[in-house]
């Protein structure tokens, strides 16, 4: 008999679409994470759909480009806090700088290869972080000129097809020889 260490959660997801508006054929579903306190700490359904521009580290109000209004934030986890920059790496105050010039939501991905996680990401606007893979995915898709994706995206609510229920190396009687 096998035991599980799965901790059952349900991951989101992310969809790129095609300029009709729908799921852009041959990209990925995009496995994402909606922190515990995100989007005032609500259920999120789905429904956050649109362009996204990125904001770097998006550490101060100045890194946060003003086309970002209306659309979604794709920003890089880490910090500019050891350059002197006053920048904090925390992802709620990520999240904040993009919320106050306007963004609907906020897509933070990692700075190193894989997923990031859980985090404590308090927001008032839905909040996922994705792979860095996953991120540069959606940077490679490119930008136009004002900065704005070429691609919409969409925050997906719970996704049951991304769900990978785990199994333990061990037997649940113990150890197998």
């Amino acid at each position: 008999v096998a035991a599980t260490n799965d901790d059952g959660v349900i991951p989101h997801s992310i969809e790129v679409l095609d300029l009709s508006g729908n799921v852009m054929p041959g990209s990925p579903k995009i496995h994402a994470v909606k922190p515990e306190y995100a989007n005032l700490a609500s259920e999120y359904t789905g429904g956050v759909q649109g362009r996204y521009v990125f904001a770097g580290f998006a550490d101060t109000p100045d890194q946060v480009p003003d086309t970002v209004a209306g659309n979604i934030c794709l920003v890089e986890r880490g910090s500019t806090a050891e350059a002197a920059d006053n920048g904090t790496g925390l992802f709620a105050n990520k999240a904040a700088q993009c919320e106050a010039k306007g963004a609907i939501g906020t897509v933070v991905f990692n700075n190193v290869p894989g997923e990031i996680g859980g985090v404590l990401a308090p927001s008032a606007n839905v909040l996922m972080t994705i792979s860095q893979e996953n991120g540069q995915y959606l940077m490679n898709l490119g930008f136009a000129g004002n900065g704005l994706s070429n691609h919409s995206i969409r925050l997906n609510g719970k996704d049951a097809d991304l769900f990978k229920g785990m199994v333990t190396g061990f037997s649940s009687r113990g150890p197998v020889a």
